[in-house]
């Protein structure tokens, strides 16, 4: 008979041992630093394949310490929302959103994220992450404050930053260390 169970306790050591948080994380927010800083024109893999692709290598990574430590859902839920994430970098890559919307994402390119930030969001909805919920919105807010404030720059350097640019930057950062940060929390957790 089990008499009292810390179910709260329990699932922060599952999602400790397949670093639940901490790979979205980082990933998610190296992917996206990295499309921000390159204006979305990279020589490596275009945007709207390296995003849904960033979903597909947190799968991987989830998937690979499911089967280790077996520990995990057992769903391919990751995997789902990486095709949703696929769609939606689609959507806004294709004509029919330059039509819907003119000249948006000349005028705003960090639209091109928001299917990534949304998948970010639906993970940690699947998942009833509170961390991860914090950071989706640290990007929403970021990419709007870019948005909203694209027209100005950060003057302290040789040539300005748009901040357009710099805001967005800031959030994935933001992100990235709050992963870096998150997988050592979840390395000690499991470590004996």
């Amino acid at each position: 008979m089990i008499d009292s169970v810390d179910f709260g306790a329990l699932r922060d050591q599952v999602r400790s041992d397949r670093h639940a948080t901490s790979y979205p994380l980082v990933v998610v927010g190296a992917v996206g630093f990295h499309y921000v800083s390159f204006n979305f024109s990279s020589d490596w893999v275009p945007w709207w394949y390296g995003l849904p692709l960033a979903f597909v290598v947190i799968w991987a990574l989830q998937w690979k310490t499911e089967r280790l430590h077996g520990v995990g859902s057992g769903h391919d839920e990751v995997l789902m929302i990486a095709f949703a994430v696929f769609l939606g970098t689609s959507l806004v890559a294709s004509e029919t959103w330059a039509s819907i919307i003119p000249s948006s994402s000349r005028q705003y390119p960090s639209v091109y994220l928001l299917p990534t930030v949304v998948g970010l969001g639906a993970i940690a909805w699947r998942q009833h992450n509170r961390t991860l919920a914090a950071w989706t919105v640290v990007l929403v807010t970021g990419l709007a404050f870019g948005a909203v404030f694209r027209d100005s720059s950060l003057g302290w350097f040789d040539a300005p930053i748009p901040y357009q640019t710099f805001l967005p930057q800031l959030a994935f950062l933001g992100t990235v260390a709050a992963g870096l940060v998150q997988f050592r929390t979840e390395a000690s957790a499991i470590e004996p």
